[in-house]
């Protein structure tokens, strides 16, 4: 299966506060940028966030696009899990103001294995935490109202005269 294909089946999950650190091509060693962070993450490949001030690179410093380092062998360290991954720039896009976003692609020798468990260990967005939580609240509601519901129905469907006979059976 080449990586188009691969990309069409799966998902990409949106990150929360994840930095990447020294993003070099991995051929000359040139340091990139000194500090990304990680917009989202697929089984194929990642999406960061670079910032101007960020950009270390004095050639890609000076232009207005990375269109330059499209088709580059790049690696990096994600901070937090203190690991280093190695991937192809495959988009670059100017997102104004002097952001940047630069797409990754795994490289093809990855496990697939493995690029799903770094998409599981990565932590999510909050926002999409904050959906999640609210649809929990909302069925443990229901589920609170349907036991109360059943203890209702309990009581009505007993007998006045079994509490007296269990009472009896009880006491003898």
């Amino acid at each position: 299966m080449d990586q188009q294909e691969n990309r069409a089946n799966k998902f990409r999950k949106a990150i929360s506060q994840v930095d990447v650190l020294n993003v070099k091509n991995v051929a000359s060693g040139e340091v990139y940028f000194s500090r990304a962070m990680l917009v989202d993450v697929s089984p194929t490949g990642l999406l960061l966030r670079v910032e101007r001030e960020n950009i270390l690179s004095m050639g890609l410093r000076s232009t207005l696009t990375l269109s330059s380092i499209i088709g580059t062998s790049v690696g990096f360290t994600i901070e937090v899990m203190d690991t280093y991954l190695e991937g192809a720039v495959t988009r670059t896009k100017l997102e104004g103001h002097g952001t940047f976003v630069v797409a990754v692609d795994f490289r093809e020798d990855a496990p697939e294995y493995w690029r799903n468990c770094l998409v599981d260990l990565l932590p999510a967005d909050a926002e999409g935490l904050e959906i999640i939580e609210d649809e929990i609240d909302e069925s443990e509601e229901s589920y609170e109202q349907e036991d109360e519901d059943l203890e209702d129905d309990e009581d009505e469907d007993k007998d006045p005269d079994d509490d007296e006979k269990d009472e009896e059976d009880l006491l003898d």
